[in-house]
């Protein structure tokens, strides 16, 4: 039930009945303590660095993604060891056990980025605390990378270049509107056909129907003008050929 206080007279100062609320409950922010807060305030800030890190691109490191059937490298933990949100080591995150199982993101001599098995959690870790990458493998990947760039310059162009598996050339011609493919002792092979239009006018008759007279009329129409063929070997793009059908 509410209180009824007293509230002051204009002239004498005296207080009169007045309803007033009850007080209110304690804030949530009166419940914690100023070290309470603190340890709040550092998960928080490390879940959102933790977030964002996979996001954010060091100019001098290797990134291993956008690979197209890329080969996993997976490391292990050989000395426990802390995770970072930063390849500089900056912005502590975690920690990493002894015999955790890692996948390479991106690779710097001095610190990798790596997501974690188990968890799925990436971070930067010094290189000295993982078990070394196979270096032949490293200079495999970055070899990918560059073609890998070839072929994004290609397809921002709207390009098919030898080379490209089906997953480039969906990107640039779309899906295809016929397929074929073969398979003998050196492999399989793909035919991809795709039929371009042209709009043409063209004279077609047209019977009135009240008075069964005959006219012609010109319509504009699709017709194939053109068919691009691309062949596959062993998944790469070996061949491209375009036929004029009229």
């Amino acid at each position: 039930m509410a209180e009824l206080a007293d509230a002051p007279d204009s002239k004498s100062g005296s207080r009169k009945g007045v309803s007033v609320r009850p007080r209110a409950s304690v804030s949530l922010a009166m419940k914690y303590t100023p070290q309470v807060w603190f340890f709040i305030g550092i998960i928080l800030g490390t879940l959102s660095i933790s977030s964002s890190a996979q996001d954010l691109r060091d100019p001098d490191a290797l990134y291993f993604d956008g690979l197209a059937g890329k080969t996993l490298i997976i490391l292990e933990v050989k000395k426990a060891t802390a995770v970072y949100a930063t390849r500089t080591r900056n912005a502590y995150l975690r920690n990493f056990s002894v015999g955790d199982k890692v996948e390479l993101v991106a690779y710097h001599p001095e610190t990798f980025l790596v997501r974690e098995s188990k968890s799925s959690f990436e971070g930067w870790v010094p290189a000295e605390n993982l078990t070394p990458p196979d270096p032949e493998k490293i200079e495999e990947i970055q070899a990918l990378l560059e073609e890998e760039k070839k072929y994004s310059a290609a397809i921002k162009e709207k390009k098919v270049i030898s080379g490209m598996i089906p997953e480039h050339v969906r990107k640039v011609l779309g899906k295809p509107d016929e397929t074929a493919f073969r398979t003998d002792e050196n492999g399989r092979s793909d035919v991809w056909t795709y039929i371009e239009y042209d709009s043409v006018y063209q004279n077609r008759d047209y019977r009135d129907p009240t008075t069964g007279q005959v006219f012609y009329r010109r319509v504009r129409v699709k017709v194939p003008v053109s068919e691009k063929v691309v062949e596959f070997t062993n998944g790469r793009v070996t061949a491209i050929e375009k036929v004029r059908i009229r």
